[in-house]
């Protein structure tokens, strides 16, 4: 069974998303019952469950609530609903990103699930809204310390890839259907990116380098429409093409083998805080913090959002950076955080 419809809406746990193309597929998977010395079947059995995959590709208009899924909780499932036909149970399984000159940002998502596909076909049919969409154009780099350094970028992709396998037990189900799996497991979780320039280099060393950026899309126009992407990982390979009438091309291969993106903690302003006072202070990709430090000393925090942070100022130091660590690694406060201890001041006698 497969479905394909262009420039329609679907929703994605609740969200509606305007896409210029949908992929439905649902697929059962069948093996040829063969008897003794013969060399053809009349009967089948199943030798898995029902397996489903839902594609869509869409321009980023901004801040996309998918994009949110790669460094949460591989666990999170996806609801879909396309033209009443809907699942209840999905996984991201792939998310990639396509940025080419001149053009809208545009995104691909892979959702699977492995349950019954519901409703019936239904498409409706209304007017197109006008988007703003994210272009190239508008691409701005920051580049981590230490980090390679990539100068004259024309282009580049972003992938995320989610290992997602369903597990079924013996003697469960009702006779030989299985509604659902009895246990899902997660394999590899993998980001990487490829970066084409128009620089030679041939350093690389056989350890790779690491290299870690955040690409930053903004309309110029409508600073709220924004939406980023963080790699930091290694790069482990390099690929040089030219030819007759053709420009130099490089392309520069990143992986990172985990879907943790480093802390980015912003500019925190005026501080001076009394110890054992609550301070806040934003960021992103806070929500899967382990540890937050004020140089060396450790500080209770609480996650407030993916983009805040509230701490309790400590007894024992007066001022320092601000450190966030997560899976990924640790990041600094682009400023100095300072302690209030007025009311600790000695009294004087004279």
């Amino acid at each position: 069974m497969f479905y394909n419809y262009k420039n329609c809406k679907i929703k994605i746990n609740n969200n509606t998303l305007l896409c210029n193309d949908i992929q439905l597929s649902y697929t059962a998977s069948l093996n040829p019952a063969y008897r003794i010395e013969k060399r053809n079947a009349f009967s089948y059995f199943s030798s898995d469950n029902i397996n489903g995959l839902l594609k869509i590709n869409y321009y980023l208009t901004g801040t996309d609530f998918l994009k949110k899924n790669v460094t949460a909780n591989e666990k999170i499932l996806l609801s879909g609903n396309f033209s009443s036909l809907y699942f209840n149970s999905g996984y991201l399984n792939n998310y990639s990103i396509n940025a080419q000159p001149n053009s809208p940002i545009q995104a691909s998502v892979n959702i699977i699930f492995f349950e019954d596909l519901k409703g019936v076909f239904q498409p409706t049919h209304s007017d197109i809204q006008e988007y703003d969409y994210l272009n190239f154009s508008d691409v701005t780099l920051s580049q981590f310390k230490g980090s390679y350094r990539f100068d004259n970028i024309n282009s580049f992709t972003y992938e995320y890839n989610n290992d997602v396998k369903p597990v079924y037990f013996v003697n469960t189900g009702s006779g030989l259907l299985i509604d659902t799996p009895d246990r899902i497991t997660y394999g590899e979780k993998t980001i990487s990116a490829s970066i084409q320039t128009d620089i030679l280099s041939g350093e690389l060393p056989i350890q790779g380098k690491f290299a870690g950026l955040t690409i930053n899309f903004k309309h110029p126009k409508q600073p709220n429409l924004s939406e980023n992407l963080v790699v930091s990982g290694f790069l482990y390979q390099k690929n040089f093409s030219v030819g007759e009438n053709k420009n130099l091309v490089s392309l520069i291969n990143i992986k990172q083998n985990h879907s943790e993106n480093l802390p980015i903690i912003n500019t925190l302003g005026a501080t001076f805080i009394k110890p054992g006072s609550e301070y806040s202070f934003n960021g992103t990709y806070f929500s899967t913090t382990q540890k937050v430090t004020i140089e060396e000393i450790e500080c209770s925090f609480v996650i407030d959002s993916d983009t805040q942070l509230t701490i309790i100022a400590p007894n024992n130091v007066r001022n320092g950076y601000i450190y966030v660590t997560n899976f990924a690694g640790k990041s600094r406060s682009p400023d100095i955080w300072y302690g209030d201890y007025s009311d600790l001041a000695i009294p004087s006698f004279y």
